[in-house]
């Protein structure tokens, strides 16, 4: 007889390590890039699995440029939990969120970061790495998913729900940018203003760079409102 469980995420099928070692697994493969290494994946996942895959891929596509500069973050002969968690602490969140609240986007997020720091480990064979960082993100994620999704009422069966509408919205505006004619407002270059060492702190740009990746976060999981309110929606 199955066991039932009062939450879902207390189910050993939707682990979060089952869901981060499937999608740094996938993404190495991408790459032509394997982790030998990689602990077994919970069976009878595959549709929430496929589900994560393509959540951050969508992610990455809009943010990979970010997510490879907080990598640079990482780069140590010596990895640790501590400095980890000093890196990804403020990933997808601002001044108006709970504190170590998991929101869907927040945790889309981090596994996206988890894979592509995995693809720069692999491809510099720091095998180590790789399961530190899989190990770290896993036990991160989760510890802030039992401290808040009962109190956000967020489980995996919302997070499906929400995958399935942001993949046929994700699918429609692919299609629509395809066959649209491109704009006289669109060929026209934005410019931007480069902070010089004057003006601006390398903290504050790494700030500037984490707000971006929170809003883009909350673009993901399709809500529309403003500015510091972005992830706090979901």
């Amino acid at each position: 007889m199955a066991v039932q469980y009062e939450h879902d995420w207390e189910d050993p099928r939707l682990s979060v390590e089952g869901f981060v070692t499937d999608y740094i697994v996938w993404r190495l493969a991408k790459d032509g890039l394997e982790w030998r290494e990689a602990p077994d994946v919970p069976e009878d996942a595959d549709r929430e699995h496929e589900a994560m895959r393509t959540m951050g891929e969508i992610f990455e596509k809009r943010n990979g440029k970010e997510l490879l500069e907080l990598s640079e973050d990482l780069e140590s002969d010596t990895l640790h939990f501590a400095r980890y968690c000093e890196v990804v602490e403020q990933f997808g969140k601002n001044d108006t969120d709970i504190p170590s609240e998991m929101t869907y986007g927040r945790m889309v997020g981090l596994i996206a970061f988890a894979g592509l720091v995995c693809v720069e480990k692999a491809k510099e064979d720091k095998r180590r790495d790789m399961g530190l960082i899989a190990l770290y993100t896993s036990r991160f994620i989760d510890k802030n998913i039992r401290l808040t999704w009962i109190d956000s009422m967020r489980s995996w069966a919302k997070f499906m729900d929400m995958a399935v509408q942001v993949v046929a919205r994700h699918s429609r505006s692919s299609l629509q940018s395809r066959i649209a004619p491109r704009s006289t407002v669109d060929s026209v270059p934005v410019p931007v203003s480069h902070p010089t060492p004057s003006s601006s702190s390398s903290s504050s740009s790494r700030r500037s760079s984490l707000l971006f990746v929170a809003g883009a976060a909350a673009s993901i999981v399709g809500v529309c409102v403003v500015g510091r309110m972005l992830i706090r929606s979901h």
